[in-house]
Order: structure tokens, then sequence, then C-alpha cells
């Protein structure tokens, strides 16, 4: 089979030959489950590794060539971590929680970075992920270490500006008067907005729980 390694300029990478899909040595093997193990972190990490290098050798190679393909700079992990933290706590994967501290930690997120991604999360995952999460990492957040490196993020990528009550004004359209509030043509209106703001959040929430 023909390697696409040489594409990225790779051809041993986490142990394993790339150059060569269809076959795969004991040393590699070896050299890869000790490269799954060097962050000690949760060891789901090392099993799930293990069980298709042991098993699937050809695409725990293509598996690992795509993975660093797309994922493997280091703000590529740190979105991927930050998109995995939501999806864990939705499902209520707590090793997976755990393990997504540890990545952002290790990709430069402090403590209080982490959590807002977690707040943020909890939008969607509500008090049952809030819980997936304190089960998780609830006896170790008072010792979480600093990182002990700067955070790397996409080309680009920046806080929001906060919008200018102005900006804000002009999109909404002009402010109600006293007059508008409190008539009864103004009070139609203002029905009628909120019944069309009910319906989408309705719509939003039937179009997630599918």
């Amino acid at each position: 089979m023909t390697s696409y390694s040489r594409t990225l300029d790779v051809d041993t990478w986490q142990g394993l030959d790339l150059r060569n899909i269809d076959r795969t040595t004991p040393e590699e093997i070896n050299a890869h489950l000790i490269e799954s193990w060097s962050h000690r972190q949760p060891l789901y990490n090392l099993y799930a590794n293990s069980l298709m290098i042991d098993y699937a050798p050809d695409f725990a190679k293509l598996h690992r060539w795509g993975s660093d393909f797309f994922g493997r700079h280091p703000a590529n992990v740190l979105m991927l971590a930050a998109q995995n933290m939501q999806s864990y706590m939705m499902l209520g994967w707590e090793t997976g929680i755990l393990n997504t501290f540890h990545t952002l930690r290790r990709s430069g997120l402090t403590k209080g970075q982490v959590m807002e991604i977690v707040m943020f999360s909890q939008l969607y995952a509500g008090m049952r992920g809030l819980g997936h999460v304190y089960r998780a990492v609830g006896d170790i957040l008072a010792v979480f270490a600093d990182p002990v490196s700067a955070p790397t993020f996409p080309d680009g990528w920046g806080a929001t500006r906060r919008r200018s009550s102005a900006a804000w004004t002009s999109r909404r359209g002009p402010s109600l008067t006293r007059t508008a509030r409190t008539s009864p043509a103004g009070t139609r209106r203002r029905s009628a907005t909120c019944r069309t703001r009910s319906s989408s959040a309705s719509s939003i929430i039937r179009s997630s729980s599918r």
C-alpha cells in the first residue's frame, strides 16, 4: 500500500513506521504504547491504542496518519479538546472529562479558562453535565496546577469585541418611546415579538434533542 506520510514529510511518528502500512513490528508496537502513556493521563488512551495496534495495526497506522494530518498541531489539539468537553458532558463520560481537563491544561489553559468551557457546555448539558464534571475532577480541582506553557490558538483567533450600546440599539432598531411601550399597539408588537422568539427557541430545543 502506498504511504501518504511522504506528503507530510513524516516517516516515523509515535513509534510507528508510516512508510509501511502493511507490516508492523513488535518494536513499533512497544514504542507506540510507551508514547501513549508518556503524558500519564487516564489509561483509556493506552488500552484503546493497544486494542488497535495489537489487532488492527494497519488501521492504527492510518488512524495515526489521519489524526496527525488534521489534529496534531497544538492549536487543533486545543480546539478539539474544547469541543470534546461539551460532548463528554452531554454523554456523561467522566473518564473523557478527566482526560480533557489534563489535555487542556497541557495545551496551556488555566483552570479558570477550562471552567469557562465547562460553564458554556452546561448550558446544553445542564446540571446533570455538571454532576459528571464534579465526579470526574471535583477531587483534583483544588490542586489543579497552572499550565507550564502559553496556549496556541488558531490563526486569527481572538476575543469577540463587546458591542457598543449604540451599535446594539442600531441593530435592534430605535428604542420604544414611553407612549409606544404603554400603548395597545406597542403591547401587541411586544407580544408578537415574544411569541416569535419563543417559537424560535422551541425549534432550537426540538432540533437539538433529536
